[in-house]
């Protein structure tokens, strides 16, 4: 578990400012799990559904538990909108901090992680996932992290290509069994090379 203190409000609110993010940025609490549970696992429908589907129809992305666990882990983002003095959810980044993966060219003991990234269906293609990113790159960056891992489902093929664009190379592919899975996958392993800035 990485220690929230080291990354407070006044932390958060600076790097949101460096990064444009045009909303409100926090770390989420267990309060906030039954709001965040319906955005993320819309967000990722293409995973039961469609032609990029590879899950099983009724396996959902996240749950109570996944979302609790992602917090003990590491640092779950929340970015969001005042509506009438309602809080809305437009989207999240999970960070953590992992041992290197196979074939990352790191030498440190730790790289930066970010995953269930999620932008809410109504204002996706407007750059937030973007922003959410370049959150999660600037938070290993301040932790003094050189390198920034992602896992990606081979058949997200456009998450491959955009991911692409962002600076993100393969490095490594790990099969991937699980129950939740229609056929059996691969994951892409990528990395970013990022300068520690603090």
């Amino acid at each position: 578990m990485i220690e929230s203190h080291k990354l407070n409000l006044d932390t958060l609110a600076e790097l949101s400012i460096e990064q444009n993010l045009p909303c409100n940025v926090r770390l989420a609490t267990t309060d906030d799990i039954d709001k965040l549970i319906p955005v993320i696992n819309t967000a990722y429908m293409f995973e039961n559904k469609g032609p990029r589907a590879f899950k099983k129809p009724d396996s959902l992305r996240v749950n109570e538990a996944t979302l609790r666990e992602a917090m003990n882990e590491g640092f779950l983002i929340v970015v969001s909108k005042l509506d009438e003095g309602e809080e809305h959810f437009l989207g999240c980044v999970h960070y953590k901090e992992i041992p290197p993966s196979e074939g990352s060219g790191t030498e440190q003991d730790t790289n930066a992680y970010f995953g269930m990234l999620a932008v809410d269906v109504n204002t996706q293609r407007q750059g937030l996932g973007t922003h959410l990113v370049c959150m999660a790159e600037a938070i290993a960056a301040f932790r003094g992290c050189e390198r920034i891992e992602i896992q990606v489902v081979d058949k997200s093929t456009h998450l491959l290509d955009w991911y692409g664009r962002l600076g993100y190379q393969e490095f490594g592919r790990r099969d991937w069994n699980s129950p939740v899975l229609s056929e059996p996958r691969q994951l892409v392993l990528m990395e970013k090379i990022i300068s520690a800035s603090r």
